[in-house]
């Protein structure tokens, strides 16, 4: 399936190839052998119209670019700006701010399109479709939830500090930011406390089986 030739995709994804290119110290004749090992074989000049904006790119160019050049494909698709000062045009009438571009794409968090409402409860069926299998069964159990909650409100806490930081920035986004960052902590301290609780409570059972069975450990 060929990405569009209009839209924001295409100019950004030849933008982030040289970006990466250059980055990796690569010339266009490197990825071009890069690409024929991965069993894509573009040639170093189409790489270079690719760069310019004169060759598009299809979903197998993408995927084969970054196997190239050793990035997630996400990082040709999406703007390295992730944070939430960043507007990203998704598609023509499509726009939101990079950091929830970003998640959205890690399948962390939906991105609620034009003709849905925000809704948490969709959560749940997002990550069903967005997320493999060993992902939402970590996700589901205590210390997955404090690793999660540790992700996003770290990342809550950081635009807290880009606004403060923000000489220009307004007294009540600053105000607003400051609430979040507080929430995100509290939040991710009971998450941290839940798991605490959790892991006592496999330790004690753990403790009950082996007492059970007869064995003792070196600490009893």
């Amino acid at each position: 399936m060929e990405i569009p030739e209009s839209g924001s995709t295409p100019p950004q994804v030849a933008r982030n190839i040289e970006r990466v290119r250059k980055a990796r110290q690569l010339k266009q004749k490197d990825v071009s052998e890069r690409l024929r090992a991965v069993g894509r074989p573009i040639l170093a000049t189409v790489v270079s119209k690719i760069e310019r904006g004169e060759r598009r790119v299809d979903a197998d160019d993408v995927m084969a670019f970054a196997l190239a050049m050793n990035v997630s494909p996400l990082t040709l698709l999406l703007p390295p700006e992730g944070d939430s000062r960043t507007t990203v045009q998704v598609a023509a009438e499509v726009a939101a701010k990079a950091d929830r571009v970003w998640a959205w794409g890690r399948g962390e968090e939906t991105l609620p399109p034009l003709w849905e409402a925000p809704d948490p409860q969709r959560q749940e069926e997002f990550e069903q479709l967005a997320l493999p299998a060993a992902l939402r069964y970590f996700r589901a159990q205590p210390a997955g939830r404090a690793a999660e909650v540790l992700r996003s409100d770290m990342r809550r806490v950081v635009e807290f500090s880009q606004i403060a930081s923000d000489t220009t920035g307004v007294d009540d986004e600053f105000k607003s930011r400051l609430s979040l960052a507080r929430e995100s902590l509290a939040r991710l301290s009971h998450e941290l406390d839940r798991a605490e609780v959790a892991q006592a409570d496999l330790a004690r059972l753990h403790r009950e089986r082996r007492a059970q069975r007869g064995e003792t450990t070196d600490a009893e």
